[in-house]
């Protein structure tokens, strides 16, 4: 079973947090413990030096203090047993009283190492008692019992050990390990649901839109969108999908475009191949017999055979051209030049429907590059359709500048304009919206295609009753700055 990006990030975390907890929580146990065992031997070292602060009292007034000692230690030991539970013992390797042998491995252990000096306290902890122990020297008051013996002042006796129960303290340890695993777990499982709280709202909800939108885009609904107000990665990773999908559309549209331009050129090749030849015999036929006829009503019927036919013929020259895959040039295009050009073949009709010419060309205006005749026919396709929307005159703009390292191109009319539901199909193959027989809809989609194939885009903004403006952005150069003001215009 795979485990979500979340689940993964949560259990990495919950490991680190219960750990971290459980790490201080083991420490505090530690701590705890080591305060616990410094107390008692605070405790035990008090009583040892009470004890022997008695013992040495009793020796130096050993004429006022009727036990000795041994007596006393032992006197107090049975007190202190009965009161507090509480073990005092003397232990010796020469005992005087075989009770005060060493009993067990520590008493034995701590008269070692006090004979060799290795410490001046030892203590030991089992199941029942902490065991304190300090080494007990003759002191000159100690010489009158015990000089029979052999020692002498300063000589080792033995060792004094305390004897103190830690059955409590030790139970009282061991809830405290208990309550602190339990407290670590909690607090460990809190932090972890605030973790996946946080986690949920600020990643996972993010993330989980993200895979949702790309399900959508992976059934090509470019209609997915991230919405994603954050300011942080997440909203930067939804704010370029956004932008990715919107370019996928805009290259589907473009595959599909170049997909109908393919197809239909094959089309428009093999139909035009067919009907070109009936049609240059149908007007030579006209032309021929409309010499021959003195019928002046037979002459009229042929003279509309001849123009329909070589409309057609128009038209199949359009097609012929649509499909003709000419080689395309890539050399330094002057756009200034190439719009002269254009304005000097269009110069006569523009003339003759009364129409004004407005010129506003950059003379910085960088140079591109292309292939100028292809630009040139797609400016004349703009221009053409321009002036064919002023039937009754009108105004021609034509301007040039540089914006964002793009050269600009822009052709405004003030015809008829375009309808707003028309403008989605104005570069679709034999879409067009003049009176039949006047257009074939292939103009555009000509230069449709030439624009892009330079590398540029087409954008048009049209308003019914006031004209259509097109500009048309090429690429130029990339530090070439921009130029919005306009010059004296050349009409």
């Amino acid at each position: 079973m795979k485990a979500s990006v979340g689940t993964k990030i949560m259990l990495a975390v919950g490991i680190i947090v219960f750990l971290s907890v459980e790490g201080i929580f083991y420490y505090m146990s530690e701590s705890h413990e080591k305060s616990m065992m410094e107390q008692l031997r605070q405790q035990a070292k008090s009583i040892a030096d009470q004890i022997l602060l008695v013992r040495l009292w009793a020796a130096e007034n050993r004429e006022r203090v009727t036990p000795v000692p041994a007596e006393l230690t032992y006197e107090l030991s049975e007190l202190s047993n009965e009161m507090y539970d509480y073990k005092i013992k003397l232990v010796t390797l020469k005992p005087r009283d075989p009770e005060n042998y060493p009993s067990d491995t520590f008493e034995k252990r701590v008269i070692q190492d006090f004979m060799q000096g290795k410490s001046r306290e030892e203590y030991a902890i089992n199941s029942e008692f902490y065991e304190y122990a300090v080494p007990l020297y003759v002191e000159e008051p100690c010489l009158k019992c015990h000089i029979d013996q052999g020692y002498r002042e300063g000589d080792l006796r033995g060792a004094l050990v305390v004897e103190i129960p830690v059955s409590e303290v030790m139970a009282s340890l061991e809830k405290t390990r208990k309550e602190l695993i339990i407290y670590g777990f909690v607090i460990s499982l809190g932090i972890m649901l605030a973790i996946l709280g946080i986690m949920r709202i600020v990643v996972i909800t993010p993330l989980n839109k993200v895979k949702e939108a790309a399900m959508k885009l992976a059934k090509r609904d470019y209609s997915a969108r991230v919405e994603v107000d954050n300011e942080d990665e997440l909203g930067e990773l939804a704010r370029v999908f956004n932008s990715m999908v919107e370019e996928l559309k805009n290259k589907e549209a473009q595959v599909i475009q170049s997909e109908k331009m393919a197809t239909v050129g094959k089309l428009a090749a093999g139909i035009a191949h067919q009907i070109n030849n009936p049609l240059a015999n149908i007007i030579l036929y006209s032309q021929i017999h409309r010499e021959d006829v003195e019928d002046e009503e037979t002459k009229k019927v042929l003279e509309i055979i001849e123009e329909e036919a070589s409309l057609a013929s128009k038209v199949v020259q359009g097609l012929l051209d649509f499909s003709r895959q000419r080689e395309f040039k890539n050399e330094t295009v002057q756009v200034n030049e190439v719009i002269r050009k254009m304005l000097n073949i269009l110069k006569p009709q523009l003339q003759y429907k009364n129409i004004k010419l407005e010129l506003d060309l950059d003379k910085n205006l960088p140079e591109v590059k292309g292939d100028s005749a292809k630009l040139l026919d797609a400016f004349i396709n703009i221009a053409t359709n321009a002036i064919d929307a002023m039937n009754e005159g009108g105004k021609l703009s034509i301007r040039t500048y540089k914006s964002d390292g793009k050269v600009v191109v822009e052709i405004a009319d003030t015809g008829v304009g375009i309808p707003e539901e028309h403008l989605s199909k104005i570069f679709d193959p034999f879409f067009t919206t003049k009176e039949v027989g006047k257009g074939t809809g292939l103009g555009l989609y000509i230069t449709y295609s030439v624009i892009e194939k330079h590398g540029g885009k087409i954008d048009v903004k049209s308003k019914v009753g006031e004209g259509t403006t097109f500009k048309i952005y090429l690429p130029g150069e990339v530090n070439a700055g921009d130029t919005h003001s306009r010059g004296r215009p050349e009409t």
